[in-house]
């Protein structure tokens, strides 16, 4: 890991996890494998509303180790809304200073949390079964566009940022927005971090063969040969079909 800071805490977890293993009696469970490639579990035990008991478990390193205590340590006693509620910065909040190229690892805990949650409502009896998330990725959107300077930028490797757009693909309608730094250039590091973000989609002007390979493997939908336009209104023509795609400016 780099030298860079780390909160006692978050050293604490990492050496010492709390919740770590399966909750006996458990009514909520969820797995998932991140983009990359750890896999955290949750186990929820809820009575009349509140959660009792969580636990954890992930094959991941220690960061892995340190958002999955800290997430059930935020659970134990409060009601089932809180695992519903539950994101990344909820867990980061508690262990800051944390490592920046491992805060995806909140990410991962806090999806796996909700998802836990989810399973408790979809299996209590008289419970109405809900949609997984697979089964809910064509009710929503969440297109990713690299921009420099407020517009489209021409390759998405180099730019400034990326603005993540949500939208309603029944209604076309743009829902909200969300700005985030691009991380430092290395390759291969996007299509997983972008997946991380949510995005299921991304509107290019240039990318090569490879990295639309790799978008792939994360079921992320890539559009290339997009102009330089604001993100709003790339993401409103490509929601009405009427997106001018122009030439691939990159082919390697």
């Amino acid at each position: 890991m780099k030298n860079i800071l780390i909160s006692k805490r978050a050293m604490d977890r990492f050496i010492n996890p709390k919740n770590l293993g399966p909750v006996q009696d458990a009514n909520g469970y969820a797995r998932i494998t991140g983009p990359c490639g750890d896999t955290v579990e949750i186990w929820l035990r809820i009575e009349e509303g509140r959660i009792k008991e969580a636990g954890f478990n992930t094959d991941g390193c220690g960061p892995s180790r340190a958002c999955g205590s800290m997430a059930t340590e935020l659970l134990v006693g409060r009601p089932l809304q809180v695992a519903f509620e539950m994101e990344q910065e909820d867990i980061l909040e508690d262990l800051e200073p944390f490592p920046d190229d491992y805060r995806h690892c909140a990410l991962l805990a806090a999806n796996t949390v909700k998802a836990a949650a989810q399973d408790y409502e979809n299996n209590k009896p008289g419970a109405e079964k809900t949609p997984t998330s697979s089964q809910k990725e064509t009710e929503r959107m969440r297109i990713a566009v690299p921009v420099a300077n407020g517009k489209l930028a021409l390759h998405f490797g180099h730019c400034e940022a990326f603005v993540l757009v949500d939208a309603d693909p029944e209604t076309k309608q743009i829902t909200g927005t969300t700005s985030l730094t691009a991380p430092p250039h290395q390759p291969g590091l996007l299509p997983p971090w972008l997946a991380e973000q949510g995005a299921n989609v991304i509107i290019a002007g240039g990318m090569g063969s490879r990295a639309q390979a790799l978008f792939t493997q994360q079921q992320i939908q890539v559009v290339v040969g997009a102009p330089p336009d604001t993100p709003e209104n790339l993401v409103t023509a490509y929601l009405n079909n009427t997106l001018q795609a122009g030439q691939n400016l990159c082919d390697h």
